[in-house]
């Protein structure tokens, strides 16, 4: 029932040539492919992306910009309880960054009126459903440059997974895109691979750069993944690969109590858990041909690096993990001055990885001002564990820096005994998504990198 003064927003989007497009409040924002790609995508997965990605990149916006309804011209999307479940969990994270009461947010996206065009949702045609070839086994990767997404990669072309990577346009990040896209096709002459460019405007919605309401709100990124999972589907068909690969990390798992008894979760979308239904969806859509699977899901982030730039560092070396908001240092991929960058120089010190090799220019551990997220208020992203971790194995080696000091005076007495970290940041954690075929390989190489992980650690 429409209640007196309710705000409604309306969306509106329809498919073009090459992707679909947007309209919100007005504004045009475009999902754009390779044409040749767009063209072999079969016409029901067409309408059923444009549902999908239109709810799932703008369900959110009636938090951020002060409406009470939002009114789409397309028509109810088959997994839209999926993608509401995804929002309502991740949204309780998002009340935690924007340091707002608990629940705030949560009440509010639970209260939305959503309002669709009458008529069925898209299911997936009869040209869908044609079985993939079997051969060559193939992978489509969301790429970004990160440790995770590189790790990926050469982890494909050691146990013969053909690798296709797919860069989406992140545009809330503005420093990041024109290095990457020419690291992009170094990448693939260096290595002979495909790779492609994914324009990707909705991402405007994520920090609120689109409409400044609520500059720098973390509303919205909690479903990256899940429509990660989605828009890579052309690629899918085009190629008829067997699989999507994230790199999710163990650490996603991790989550904590807020004041007022609620559970937050690290990041929801790479959860061992939501990883299964990411990829019941993608297994309905794609009549079973390919599988949402995690290629590192027994590693820690710190294990993760390690291997990436000791095992394969020829690759290593385009490791790009900055956030991309600032301007990036001269002649570096890194901005030096973001969480990420600094969480990327601690971990590379801590395992005994040279950060001047891939790409660092000045000794972060000690640059006055940073850590912030870690001995200040600032809250980010990523496991506050493997930070502990870190900074003990540079108590443990007697590291030269004012953040080894301070960890000593304020840290150290709170947490459990060295052993126990050394362990735990060496061992294989529990996994469920890694791809069978080749799970016992992955496992083969995970054990071997850790085994030579505990030799670089302290006793």
């Amino acid at each position: 029932m429409l209640q007196n003064k309710e705000k409604i927003l309306f969306v509106q989007s329809k498919l073009i040539t090459n992707g679909i497009q947007i309209t919100v409040k007005g504004k045009r924002f475009a999902i754009q492919y390779p044409l040749p790609i767009w063209r072999k995508t079969p016409p029901a997965i067409r309408q059923i992306l444009l549902e999908h990605l239109t709810f799932g990149n703008t369900h959110f916006l009636p938090v951020t910009l002060g409406y009470d309804r939002i009114r789409y011209n397309t028509a109810l999307p088959l997994f839209e309880p999926l993608l509401f479940r995804n929002q309502a969990i991740s949204i309780v994270k998002a009340e935690k960054y924007d340091k707002v009461p608990p629940l705030t947010y949560l009440r509010k996206f639970f209260n939305l009126q959503f309002d669709f065009a009458p008529r069925a949702g898209t299911v997936v045609g009869e040209d869908a459903r044609k079985k993939f070839s079997k051969t060559p086994v193939t992978a489509i990767i969301p790429f970004t440059f990160g440790k995770e997404s590189l790790a990926t990669f050469a982890l494909c072309r050691e146990v013969g997974i053909k690798p296709v990577l797919v860069y989406s346009q992140e545009p809330s990040s503005p420093y990041e895109e024109a290095y990457k896209k020419k690291q992009l096709i170094n990448f693939s002459k260096e290595f002979n691979v495909d790779t492609y460019f994914v324009k990707n405007e909705p991402g405007l919605f994520r920090y609120d750069v689109a409409f400044k309401q609520k500059p720098g709100t973390e509303v919205g990124w909690g479903l990256q993944t899940t429509l990660l999972s989605w828009q890579v589907l052309p690629f899918v068909f085009a190629y008829q690969a067997q699989y999507i690969f994230f790199g999710s990390e163990y650490s996603n798992n991790e989550y904590e109590i807020n004041e007022a008894g609620w559970r937050v979760q690290l990041s929801y979308d790479q959860t061992s858990f939501f990883t299964m239904e990411q990829d019941n969806a993608i297994r309905v859509l794609t009549h079973d041909n390919c599988r949402v699977r995690t290629s590192l899901e027994p590693m820690e982030e710190t294990a993760i690096l390690f291997m990436l730039h000791r095992r394969y560092p020829e690759i290593g070396k385009y490791q790009f993990s900055c956030t991309g908001e600032k301007s990036l240092y001269p002649g570096s991929q890194w901005c030096h001055q973001c969480y990420k960058c600094w969480r990327m120089f601690l971990i590379a010190c801590c395992v005994g990885v040279d950060p001047y090799s891939f790409g660092f220019k000045k000794d972060l551990l000690n640059t006055p001002g940073i850590f912030t997220n870690y001995f200040g208020e600032e809250i980010k992203s990523g496991s506050q564990d493997e930070l502990d971790f870190c900074f003990y194995v540079l108590h443990k080696k007697n590291w030269p820096s004012p953040y080894v000091t301070k960890f000593r005076r304020h840290r150290l007495s709170h947490l459990k005994p060295w052993g126990f970290y050394r362990k735990n940041f060496t061992s294989l954690q529990p996994h469920l998504n890694l791809p069978a075929p080749y799970r016992e390989k992955f496992l083969a190489i995970f054990a071997q990198e850790l085994r030579q992980l505990k030799k670089v650690l302290p006793r």
